[in-house]
């Protein structure tokens, strides 16, 4: 979910490459969104499982995203990133053992109210370092693992400086592709992304915090998203929402911030039974109902949808959950409360350089 981030992959990409004393980088990466040597994600698009949970090479990035809101014995609020990140170097390229095709980075965090811990890792494709593949499907960047027969079971694991965690996850409701059956527009040039998402995860397992392991129950989601497309030049960046409510429905939300102030909104309501419904956007008023944090981004919103009766207010669990990574920007658990009370996760890109 976090377009920007890409471009800077590019930016390092020879420095990453360079570390290598193998590594072999013949060619300029083409960033211009307006190149055509990557296909687009066109209308008519059809997502089909098992196979598109795995990587789509040919398009420019991809990422694989789960997020899980978490509580320990003592009732105890912590939430967990897992994300992996695919960037192609090129459109297309003549492969060998130390000529990569592609980048891939992962990122892992463990959050509560007083930590916010944080791990990256970047590794080159074709020598095993980091892959997906389908069936059975696994993802991984070195030792971690999103992994299972298929989306239905799930075991995910990470670790990192002062912090580790393993979790069982089991899908009690449908996935949910967005927008038009999986095609998800970004701006009003049309701009999209394939996109669908896995919000019905409940999840078992421990997390490990400073040497201290604890017990953790709680519900993740699951995002798969690939593109060839980045914002628009007008676009700084976005806010987005996963949010889950205690009645059971749950709620996907964005909007791209625009320069001159007219954002583009875009959103999925999810009943508790898995049907899905595109909010209207004329129907989105979100607002931050705080200043910017020390970090330079809002950790307090308030989100308005008058058709279906939502009129809430979102709280970071910690305001400083901020993923210093090569490319920084803020992710963390957050509670809901006012017309519908719950939990999920916010994301905000493009607040700083």
């Amino acid at each position: 979910m976090i377009p920007k981030l890409v471009h800077f992959i590019f930016c390092v990409i020879n420095f990453y490459i360079l570390t290598f004393v193998y590594a072999s980088c013949q060619n300029t990466v083409q960033t211009d969104s307006t190149s055509t040597q990557y296909p687009a994600i066109e209308k008519g698009l059809s997502i089909n499982f098992p196979e598109d949970h795995g990587p789509h090479a040919e398009y420019r990035t991809e990422w694989w995203y789960l997020t899980a809101n978490l509580w320990d014995e003592s009732g105890n609020p912590l939430g967990i990133q897992w994300t992996l990140f695919r960037a192609a170097l090129e459109p297309k390229t003549a492969k060998s053992k130390w000529n990569s095709s592609q980048i891939w980075m992962g990122h892992a965090a463990l959050t509560s109210k007083n930590l916010h811990l944080v791990e990256e890792k970047i590794a080159r494709d074709d020598v095993l370092q980091a892959g997906v593949v389908t069936e059975p499907f696994k993802a991984w960047i070195d030792d971690w693992r999103l992994e299972g027969a298929d989306w239905d079971l799930l075991t995910v694991s990470a670790s990192g400086k002062n912090f580790k965690y393993e979790l069982e996850l089991k899908a009690t409701g449908p996935i949910i592709k967005h927008g038009d059956d999986g095609r998800s527009v970004k701006s009003a040039l049309g701009q999209a992304s394939a996109y669908y998402s896995q919000p019905f995860f409940s999840v078992k397992g421990w997390v490990e915090q400073n040497g201290q392991k604890q017990f953790v129950t709680g519900s993740a989601w699951a995002d798969h998203e690939w593109s060839s497309q980045f914002l628009a030049d007008t676009q700084e960046g976005w806010d987005w929402f996963s949010l889950n409510f205690d009645t059971g429905e749950k709620l996907m939300l964005f909007q791209v911030r625009e320069k001159n102030n007219n954002h583009f909104y875009s959103g999925t309501w999810i009943s508790k039974e898995g049907n899905k419904q595109s909010v209207d956007p004329s129907q989105i008023l979100m607002s931050p109902s705080t200043e910017q944090s020390t970090s330079g981004y809002h950790t307090s919103w308030t989100i308005k949808i008058e058709n279906l009766s939502v009129d809430i207010k979102i709280h970071a669990i910690n305001s400083l959950s901020l993923m210093e990574t090569i490319y920084p920007y803020w992710e963390g658990p957050i509670l809901i409360d006012g017309s519908h009370n719950g939990y999920g996760y916010l994301e905000m890109t493009g607040y700083s350089n």
